[in-house]
């Protein structure tokens, strides 16, 4: 194992924690320093409050690390699965003293590598995680990416007993406590009872919220990815946002329920768990407000989360306190003292076992990944369709600038003889047919008379007119 510290893997470690660091406190740093405003803590009591996490009894070697990033509840469906029969009651305290043996933890750290194996080979096969030299090795040997599978399935059946000696401990483990108290009497059983269903409770209702938010990540990823979002795939978002929408509002609806003991409210601060959520104001998603719920529900979830975190270790902690407790107390000479008011949980809510989980889509569809050219298929799909509108482009140009390069195109035409087509110089006449030939008629002698002579009065009238002439313009009378 080598000892050194892992900043000596970065080339100037100091200028880099002040760089990290003066990041995570940037609104801090840039508010002015008025009155009410954030204002950094003394170093001393930094490191104070750093040291209690380290103090914490989760982190107690006696325990080998069973209470580690490892779940307490959610490999069983109910409370009373926690429990299993306590058997011979005639030497508890040996029984319990013998609980967290060596070859527990040594079990507990063979599982945890093996988790950790079957996780790196699901995202090999998967494809969002990549070997580091293109090569994948497993246990020393080359393998070839068909035999991923069968990798699989070997690490499945390596943890499987693996998985059941430590859920059958876990169970032990709270069996032997829970005679150890019903023994004392004085409500032990019925406390240890209540902190064993508070803390089963806050872990699947973290668990399912997350899942939950997990999905509409999933989803959002995917309806985006093209950078367009047609009817259907903002249908399927809005649905994902208010199954998250439904999941908060039953962890808002049942906060009445909970009750938290006293000293686990001591430890988390929260007398009132109902009132440390608040009400629940968030409306649901729809067509009009997605972006906007979109924006806030992260706020949303962080914040529940969050509560529902810090009451759950409380709880546990609580819970193995209490364990120790009871087991101290069986060789107590005297009287045995009351139990604290047990704490209680809702009736109903939703379990999610460490095995299961919402699906997600892996891959995206075919219209998908042509837009976005993932994988090789359609990488080469986009690039022929793109060649082709390019090409069409092209020649459509060529076609248009070019008249020349127009007729390359065109087919051969048959000869023509030549032919002048000149307008004609009049319509054309429609031909009548030729009359019948008559005989003239007889034309008969006529007298004609001497014209009469002019009386005096119409001479006046007939003078003699002078022959036309032209007339200039400005000779011309006006009107």
């Amino acid at each position: 194992v080598d000892n050194r510290s892992a900043w000596e893997l970065f080339p100037d470690a100091a200028a880099l924690r002040i760089d990290v660091t003066s990041h995570m406190l940037k609104d801090v740093t840039s508010a002015a320093p008025t009155e009410g405003a954030a204002q950094f803590a003394p170093m001393e009591e930094s490191l104070a409050r750093l040291d209690e996490n380290y103090t914490h009894i989760l982190v107690n070697p006696r325990y080998r690390g069973a209470y580690l990033g490892r779940p307490v509840a959610r490999d069983f469906k109910s409370v009373q699965e926690m429990y299993a029969p306590s058997g011979d009651t005639r030497d508890l305290q040996a029984a319990i003293a013998s609980l967290y043996a060596p070859a527990f933890g040594d079990a507990l750290e063979k599982l945890r590598e093996l988790h950790e194996e079957k996780f790196n080979f699901e995202g090999l096969r998967k494809g969002y995680l990549k070997a580091p030299t293109g090569v994948v090795r497993w246990r020393g040997d080359e393998v070839a990416p068909r035999e991923l599978p069968r990798i699989l399935k070997s690490l499945e059946e390596e943890i499987a007993p693996l998985e059941d000696e430590t859920r059958n401990h876990a169970r032990r483990v709270r069996g032997l406590h829970m005679a150890a108290a019903t023994k004392l009497g004085q409500g032990w059983d019925q406390y240890l009872l209540g902190l064993a269903s508070l803390v089963h409770y806050l872990e699947h209702t973290t668990a399912d919220l997350l899942d939950l938010d997990g999905v509409l990540q999933n989803v959002f990823a995917v309806v985006m990815a093209d950078g367009t979002v047609s009817k259907k795939e903002l249908k399927r978002l809005i649905a994902a946002s208010n199954d998250l929408h439904a999941g908060l509002a039953g962890i808002y609806a049942s906060a009445g329920d909970v009750r938290l003991d006293e000293r686990t409210a001591a430890r988390t601060d929260i007398h009132d768990f109902s009132a440390a959520l608040g009400p629940f104001t968030l409306v649901p998603a729809d067509q009009q407000n997605i972006g906007a719920w979109l924006n806030g529900i992260s706020g949303w979830t962080s914040a529940t989360i969050g509560i529902l975190n810090a009451c759950r270790n409380a709880a546990l902690q609580e819970l193995l306190l209490c364990e120790d407790e009871v087991a101290d107390m069986l060789s107590l000479e005297g009287a045995i003292p009351p139990a604290p008011a047990p704490a209680a949980a809702p009736a109903n809510y939703p379990r999610l076992m460490t095995t299961e989980s919402r699906p997600r889509q892996m891959k995206l569809r075919w219209w998908d990944r042509f837009q976005t050219a993932d994988g090789w298929i359609a990488a080469s799909a986009r690039t022929i369709v793109a060649l082709t509108v390019v090409g069409s482009v092209i020649a459509l140009g060529i076609v248009l600038t070019i008249p020349e390069a127009a007729r390359a195109f065109d087919p051969p035409l048959e000869p023509q003889p030549w032919r002048v087509d000149e307008p004609p110089l009049s319509p054309p006449v429609e031909q009548q047919p030729a009359p019948e030939t008559l005989a003239p008629p007889a034309l008969e002698a006529v007298p004609v008379e001497e014209p009469a002579a002019p009386s005096p009065e119409s001479e006046g009238l007939m003078e003699p007119v002078e022959p036309e002439t032209g007339i200039a313009p400005e000779e011309a009378p006006q009107p």
